[in-house]
């Protein structure tokens, strides 16, 4: 055995009466620091702390802590080896055990809206950041395993080779049609798949190497080192090759170049996998939507005359990057009203003759009803979140009791057409037309929108318009959507042509639901808006002014800015350019109409939406009773119909995808290969400890270390320090 240093009890020696006692006291600080920056940071959202100081935490403590555990077990593990497996199963067994309990605990009390026994024990979980300490210490015990399952002997050197057997076995059995239908199964054995396949990756590096327990380290000849590189290089670009058929070069690299990093962390020898889990909590947790505070165009007073605001988050300026204070936390305020939505554009340059305050009640997800009638606190933990009083807006507006409103802007419609399930279905794989005809039937058919009895949409927007105009007792302007997309698709959308314009012939008829609505109320409707973004919308030549897809965490719980179901609410909405154009269009209409004088209500007549037919989508392919597509079965619901697209997708892809991760895993062979030549002869010039080599990107901090003089750093990180020269 190697000789150790007295009192390191990083290097630890079973046959050393003090060596267990050393480790376990190291393993203990590192717990204890691990959870304690958990806690900062977690406590340091829930709590307010200063930015810098949840920085530092997030930033330096975590990183430092994941990698102090990671460490001292893979420096037990390589000093101890069978000696020491009994207790460091039973170190996993507690850290697992106390995962699952620290996941549960959250999962009791994330009730966003809890009963008011259970509110302090959800803050209490909140601030100590339980449900994320427990995911961290559930992704360990995970990372732990797989270093305890790559140095066992189990199945000798075909261990690699049967769980690469396992991962391909369940993918391909998970986009089947055997589980047509069936998310739920189909997405456990992809994650069974993804577990087999990283531990493949790991052990089958290891025993072609020759790291494996009993074996010798290999020598390869260069040719048969050039040769993976040669190999993997070929698989890697025709993977590409065939992506780029799918979609364009930029969505394929954002496929492609992920997947070549992960593998490289995966053929790595230390615990690099967790470090990056941290990493990428980090980047997520100090990355979002900025705030500001309320501005003087905010600040009313019962003297002060304005003009207000109500509907969605189309007006409320969700998708830019800046939110008012208080308006962007989730499971609080959910409103996300920011200044740089088009209305407070508007009253800080002024509007034509017009008011420059306002009273600012948009909310985003808010539906016709949630404006006048429904209490939004009985409507669920989600719709309670969207308002600080719990309920309607005009029950907001009331409270507030602001000046003399002149008239009001309204933009409301497009939640309760089913405006945004369009978005989230046409951005998923096949062509959404093949079940558009389901959402064309919602904008004029009676249907039940929380009424004793079905209405149709123009009759929602109507009891809106009205009940606005009734409580302000100023006139009303509606405020329909720009179109968002040019009709000529392009690559970077992930939409085809006939989704382009279908989704821009959809907006076209919600507005005409909303003038036929306004006209019927005797509300003012600005028709300038719908072309606002001409020339600037998605594929545009100009600068996009909506976001197609875009990433942004929300501020609140640690869980709740981490949980990537929460980052896209940005996405599909106008940007700081879109609304500066929306604030444009509508002082142009300001200019030539004056919305203190109401219009006289008028009856258009019976509104009938067009069908898929009608719609300038000439490719489009609507499915049909008895359509052989396979599909085509589930056009009345389009979560399941998304889900058989991504099942056809997952079979069309599934020969590019294994040729991507064949070919990134012999790129990683070949450096790691050569890493670890390098670290072997270092290890017989310097010494090393038995079976150990580390991994190459280990080998390049040393490096790195070396060439920068500070050759003390490296003294105190690598391992090999202080023991017999002449180990391999």
């Amino acid at each position: 055995m190697a000789v150790v240093r007295e009192n390191d009890w990083l290097d630890c020696d079973l046959h050393d009466p003090s060596a267990f006692v050393r480790w376990r006291s190291g393993m203990i600080a590192g717990f204890v620091v691990l959870v304690g920056f958990s806690v900062l940071t977690a406590a340091g959202t829930t709590l307010g702390w200063p930015d810098w100081g949840q920085w530092l935490t997030t930033w330096l403590g975590l990183p430092v802590a994941v990698w102090w555990v990671a460490n001292v077990m893979k420096r037990f593990r390589v000093v101890a080896r069978d000696d020491g497996r009994r207790a460091r199963l039973a170190l996993i067994g507690v850290v697992a055990t106390s995962g699952a309990v620290l996941l549960l605990a959250w999962w009791r009390y994330n009730d966003p809206a809890p009963e008011d026994g259970a509110a302090i024990s959800r803050r209490i979980v909140e601030t100590l950041g339980v449900g994320f300490l427990g995911v961290l210490l559930v992704f360990l015990t995970a990372s732990f395993l797989v270093a305890e399952f790559r140095e066992s002997t189990w199945l000798g050197n075909f261990r690699g080779t049967f769980l690469l057997g396992v991962c391909v076995s369940t993918t391909a059995l998970a986009v089947s049609p055997l589980f047509d239908g069936s998310p739920e199964p189909a997405l456990v054995l992809i994650a069974a798949g993804f577990v087999a396949g990283q531990a493949g990756v790991v052990t089958g590096t290891q025993t072609l190497l020759g790291r494996a327990p009993g074996m010798r380290p290999r020598r390869f000849a260069p040719s048969s080192r050039w040769s993976w590189l040669i190999v993997g290089l070929t698989l890697f670009l025709a993977s590409i090759g065939l992506f780029n058929l799918w979609t364009d070069m930029t969505w394929t690299l954002r496929i492609a170049l992920p997947v070549l990093i992960l593998l490289a962390l995966t053929a790595s020898r230390g615990e690099w996998d967790s470090i990056l889990l941290v990493a990428l909590f980090a980047v997520a947790f100090t990355w979002g939507p900025a705030t500001a505070a309320p501005g003087l165009e905010l600040q009313v007073s019962s003297e002060t005359p304005v003009f207000a605001v109500f509907g969605d988050s189309y007006i409320s300026g969700e998708g830019a990057e800046v939110f008012y204070e208080g308006t962007n936390q989730k499971g609080v305020n959910e409103c996300r009203r920011s200044p740089g939505a088009w209305a407070p554009v508007l009253a800080r340059e002024g509007l034509p003759g017009g008011p420059d305050r306002l009273a600012f009640f948009a909310c985003s997800g808010a539906k016709a009803r949630e404006i006048w009638q429904i209490d939004q606190a009985a409507q669920g933990p989600a719709a309670a979140a969207r308002h600080e009083f719990g309920q309607g807006q005009l029950a907001e507006f009331r409270s507030v009791d602001p000046g003399p409103v002149e008239f009001s802007f309204v933009s409301i419609g497009g939640n309760d057409s089913l405006f945004s399930e369009i978005g989230q279905t046409c951005m998923g794989p096949g062509d959404c037309t093949d079940i558009a005809q389901t959402w064309l039937d919602a904008l004029d058919s009676p249907r039940d929108f929380g009424g004793p009895d079905p209405t149709t949409l123009r009759d929602e927007l109507v009891a809106a318009y009205t009940a606005i105009a009734d409580a302000t007792g100023a006139p009303v302007v509606a405020v329909p959507y720009p179109l968002p997309v040019t009709d000529a698709g392009c690559d970077s959308t992930l939409l085809t042509e006939n989704e382009h314009r279908f989704i821009n012939e959809f907006v076209v008829e919600l507005n005409r639901v909303v003038r036929s609505a306004a006209a019927v109320a005797g509300a003012h409707y600005v028709d300038t808006v719908e072309s606002a973004l001409a020339g600037q919308r998605v594929c545009g030549p100009g600068a996009a002014g909506l976001n197609f897809i875009t990433l942004s965490p929300v501020p609140g719980s640690i869980e709740d800015t981490l949980a990537p179901v929460n980052w896209i609410h940005n996405s599909v909405h106008p940007n700081e350019i879109g609304h500066a154009l929306l604030a444009d269009a509508v002082r142009e209409w300001l200019v030539v109409n004056d919305p203190r004088v109401a219009p006289a209500p008028t009856d258009p007549g019976l509104l009938v939406a067009r069908d898929i037919d009608e719609l300038a989508v000439p490719g489009a392919r609507p499915c049909r009773p008895g359509d052989p597509r396979e599909s085509c079965d589930r056009a009345g619901d389009p979560g399941a119909w998304v889900f058989s697209e991504l099942r056809l997708l997952g079979r069309d892809l599934y020969v590019p995808v294994a040729m991507l991760f064949a070919g990134a895993g012999l790129i990683s062979l070949f450096f790691v290969e050569r890493a670890e030549r390098g670290a072997r002869e270092v290890a017989r010039r310097r010494g090393g400890v038995v079976g150990y080599a580390p991994s190459w990107i280990e080998r390049l901090i040393f490096d790195l270390l070396d060439r920068l003089g500070l050759r003390w750093a490296v003294d105190r990180l690598d391992p090999r320090r202080g023991t017999a020269p002449g180990s391999p």
